[in-house]
């Protein structure tokens, strides 16, 4: 079949265009941003002539209804001349063979545990088929075509994740995230309950009032304040966990990745294989799958390591909402205790920001020093009052704007132990590389 992806660039259409070709279809697409791709046609222009000549269309939430080639392809599909697929839908069609669907869940946390479960399921001799929005640093294209079972990233954003056709499911926390589609907390919370009960087997975490309570969940948690089937314990001041199973030990769970989230995440990931284990659908030996968390090689933008200037690590990550930067800042307490921390964040949509102002600057507070750049928009109109300059203003004046111009007096002022930590989900990325490249170079 011939499909094209409008918007075939994005973080999670790339990979599932990948998966497509993978899986024998045709594939092209568009995207003014997108770069050639090995076993894809590729335009950096609009067409809607192209849609002429395939068989099916695929796109995502973010594509307007007015885009000149989804405009044509409603018309064809609505003559019966093709398909036309939400990215979600496409993604239930191509993993429907699959008899294990794991869909992956939670407002925080889903790309690295997608991509840590895909990890430990190779180490365990499994043909996993998996599907991330980010990119694993072990699959070159953010997905791998297997016979066994499939995992995936679900997207809460759109509410999609509620076709994912998963019959195994992990959801890892709900926060108050995406109000601009459900209207209010109460729909998204709903919407994460709905999730959980339609699974066949679901691993709920115990820790998170919205998603207690559900019969037949297994649960998870790391807080004994908070009873589950499976139980870890922090060691120590550590993010490494003693893991058990009512009262049974079962071993000592390390992750790669620095943090106390990761490791509840890491939890949850191993409750639900444990219960797969159990009920006769897969076999491993649990220190095998133990040994899989600490060998996990990462993900780009999750905690990544970019490289040194001055004696000082700098660090990139996707994080872009208050609870995911407070993570980020504690594990990079736990793990370099007395160093400087510096940030440099970048506020990500108008809407994200009314609605968590306050809380990106008490959160920013708790790193040493802080730099805000410009608000990276994503297409959003803005919104009066609501930029940079205002959480620079929540915060006391205690963090100052700054520029990607700017960010060599950043590097320039770093000392031996520091910790430079780039934050957001808009361009800091290549802002980062570009400065810290320039930075070594002088």
């Amino acid at each position: 079949m011939k499909v094209y992806f409008i918007g075939i660039g994005g973080s999670g259409m790339l990979p599932l265009a990948h998966l497509a070709a993978e899986s024998g279809h045709e594939v092209y697409g568009c995207d003014p941003k997108a770069r050639a791709q090995a076993g894809l046609i590729v335009y950096n222009d609009i067409d809607p002539g192209r849609i002429a000549s395939v068989d099916a269309v695929v796109f995502s939430s973010a594509i307007p209804a007015d885009h000149p080639e989804l405009v044509v392809a409603k018309n064809r599909n609505s003559k019966g001349e093709l398909k036309l697929y939400h990215r979600m839908d496409f993604l239930r069609e191509l993993l429907a063979q699959n008899p294990i669907r794991i869909g992956i869940a939670g407002t925080h946390g889903k790309t690295s545990t997608t991509s840590i479960a895909g990890w430990v399921l190779l180490q365990i001799g499994l043909d996993p088929t998996i599907f991330a929005g980010g990119r694993p640093k072990y699959l070159e294209q953010g997905m791998r075509k297997g016979n066994g079972p499939a995992v995936f990233e679900t997207d809460e954003s759109d509410g999609s994740f509620l076709k994912s056709g998963a019959n195994v499911r992990l959801a890892l926390n709900v926060d108050r995230d995406h109000l601009d589609h459900y209207g209010n907390e109460l729909a998204l919370h709903e919407a994460f309950r709905q999730f959980a009960i339609e699974g066949e087997i679901a691993v709920l975490n115990a820790e998170d009032p919205v998603l207690r309570g559900i019969d037949g969940a297994v649960y998870y948690s790391t807080n004994a304040d908070f009873p589950a089937d499976y139980q870890g314990r922090f060691m120590g001041q550590t993010d490494d966990l003693e893991v058990f199973r009512g009262k049974e030990r079962i071993g000592a769970l390390s992750v790669s990745l620095p943090g106390r989230h990761f490791a509840s995440n890491a939890l949850g990931l191993f409750a639900l294989l444990d219960t797969l284990r159990s009920n006769g659908l897969i076999n491993f030996e649990r220190g095998t799958l133990l040994a899989a968390f600490e060998t996990f090689p990462g993900v780009e933008r999750r905690m990544e390591l970019i490289g040194t200037v001055n004696g000082a690590e700098v660090y990139d990550d996707y994080g872009h909402h208050p609870s995911e930067i407070a993570a980020v800042l504690s594990a990079l307490r736990i793990r370099n205790p007395g160093k400087r921390i510096r940030i440099v964040f970048q506020p990500h949509r108008f809407t994200r920001t009314k609605e968590h102002g306050v809380g990106f600057a008490n959160v920013l507070a708790l790193a040493d020093e802080c730099w805000i750049l410009p608000l990276y928009s994503a297409g959003e109109q803005p919104i009066p009052g609501v930029d940079s300059e205002w959480i620079v203003q929540l915060t006391g004046n205690r963090a100052r704007m700054t520029s990607a111009s700017e960010l060599q007096v950043l590097f320039k002022t770093a000392q031996s132990g520091d910790i430079i930590l780039f934050q957001g989900a808009g361009d800091v990325s290549s802002m980062a590389h570009a400065a810290l490249k320039r930075a070594q170079e002088t």
